[in-house]
Order: C-alpha cells, then sequence, then structure tokens
C-alpha cells in the first residue's frame, strides 16, 4: 500500500485500500469476486490510480496488467465487437495473473435506461461481457484473471447485470478530493524545482495554498494543474522579468478562468 501512495500521492489511502485488497485477495485464490467497478469524475486519477497499482504490486504475485479502452473494440462488422472484446479476455488469461482495465466501461454495458435506445450490437456487447465476467469468476483459483471497469460516470450508468456478485462485484469510488487533498495536490504541482545550479523558484506559502484550497471545492488533480499553468501566464503577465515568481495573487486570479470538472 505504501508503495501505491507514493505512486499516486498523498490522500490516496482512502479509496485506494479496498481495491488493494480486493485485487490481491483474488488474485491469490482467497477471495471470491472478480472484478471491480471504479468510478469517479474525469481527472481524479483513476487511470493512473490503476497504472500505480500495477507498477506497484508485490514480484511474488507475478501481476501483469492490460488497459483496454472500449472505444476500441467497437468494430463495424456484424459480431466483430464482440470477438474484440474474447479476444481481449483470452489475452489476459493468457498472461495471467493479469489485471485487465476496461475504460469507459460504459460504452460496453450501458444502463438499462440508456440501453433502451442502443442498437441490437449493443446488446449483444453487453451480454457479451457478463458472460465473459462470468467465465473469468468461475475460476477460484489463483493465477486468473481480475477485471476493473472504469467510467467517469456513476455507478449507475452501468447495466445491472455486470455488477452482479461475481462479475464488477465490488464498487470504488474516487470522489473529488477534499480540501486537506487538494492542499496536498497544490504542493507537489508547485513542488519548487530549478536547474542545476540554480535557485529553485518561490512558490506561496502554506497559509496562501490552504487558502486556494478551500476556494477549489470540485476541483480534481487535472483542474488544479491547469489552474497552476494559468496562474504561471498571470505571473508572465504581470512581471517581465525571465523568471518570474508565481505568487498568491496570481492563483486568485486564475480561479476567475478555471472551473471545476466536479461542480
Amino acid at each position: 500500500m505504501q508503495r501505491l501512495c507514493d505512486k499516486v500521492g498523498r490522500g490516496v489511502e482512502r479509496w485506494a485500500r479496498p481495491m488493494v485488497e480486493a485485487v490481491h485477495e483474488a488474485v491469490v485464490g482467497v477471495g471470491e469476486g472478480r472484478g471491480l467497478l471504479l468510478h469517479g469524475p474525469c481527472g481524479a486519477g483513476k487511470t493512473a490510480l490503476v497504472d500505480a497499482l500495477i507498477s506497484s504490486a508485490p514480484e511474488s504475485l507475478g501481476l501483469t496488467g492490460r488497459i483496454v479502452n472500449a472505444v476500441d473494440l467497437f468494430k463495424s462488422g456484424v459480431g466483430d465487437s464482440e470477438s474484440a472484446l474474447r479476444a481481449v479476455f483470452l489475452q489476459a488469461s493468457q498472461a495471467a495473473p493479469c489485471l485487465l482495465v476496461l475504460d469507459n466501461v460504459e460504452l460496453l454495458a450501458p444502463s438499462a435506461q440508456q440501453m433502451a435506445s442502443s442498437s441490437v450490437s449493443g446488446r449483444r456487447i453487453s451480454n457479451e461481457l457478463a458472460g465473459l465476467l462470468d467465465s473469468v469468476g468461475s475460476l477460484h483459483t489463483a493465477g486468473t484473471v481480475f477485471v476493473i471497469g472504469i467510467t467517469s460516470q456513476g455507478a449507475g450508468s452501468i447495466d445491472s447485470k455486470v455488477r452482479r456478485p461475481g462479475r464488477l462485484s465490488w464498487t470504488v469510488e474516487i470522489p473529488a478530493p477534499n480540501v486537506s487533498e487538494r492542499l496536498a495536490m497544490l504542493q507537489g504541482i508547485l513542488q519548487p524545482r530549478g536547474r542545476r545550479g540554480e535557485e529553485a523558484a518561490a512558490i506561496p506559502s502554506l497559509l496562501e495554498l490552504t487558502t486556494v484550497s478551500e476556494k477549489t471545492p470540485g476541483f480534481v488533480a487535472a483542474d488544479l494543474k491547469r489552474l497552476v499553468q494559468e496562474a504561471g501566464l498571470c505571473a508572465l503577465r504581470r512581471c517581465a522579468a525571465e523568471k518570474p515568481s508565481l505568487l498568491f495573487p496570481d492563483l486568485l486570479a486564475a480561479l476567475g478562468t478555471v472551473g471545476p470538472t466536479a461542480a
């Protein structure tokens, strides 16, 4: 867990721990489920988390990982999309123990409400995914496949049959960061960095960054990065010096142009 936290950043423990435990139990053959749904706003760090989970897994597990975007599985020919999905699961089983990540999984298994306006092929793909999850979940032994579905929409955007026990059994939400987490992210983004032999640029004080973090509800990591970038432009416009320092007023000015993803 500590290795994972070091890779993703502070504040990860509250939503990463259940995910790490679920994957570990499944891979070593003691967990009953073989799938998990990970959801949260765009830019909250969902894909970064699974990347870090794969790379920080203990070597004793021998875990491999594959991230597939659902968009890439849609083909024009009849039945080709289902074949592409089956091929992904086959490749994952051949690389077992494997963590198979399906990004934008809501495209493969939309909710019943969305399914009402979906094509026949959309229903076939959803049924195919459910069947493949069953085949993975029926193997209660070590060295199998664990599936993580990622969506930027709520858990309700996913077909309920795909979220049944034995399929995507667990649900983990990565919410928009709270005040203390936003402060930690800002500190990480603004971490003083200078070229070798040069003095690092000054950054706003802890009190000033705390004020900014309190003024940014709904901001995710990507929003805070954009905020700092815009503040940097404000600093350049304010000062004609070659290397202007980013100050507290620059961050406040940038708040007028950058909004939150999770409003």
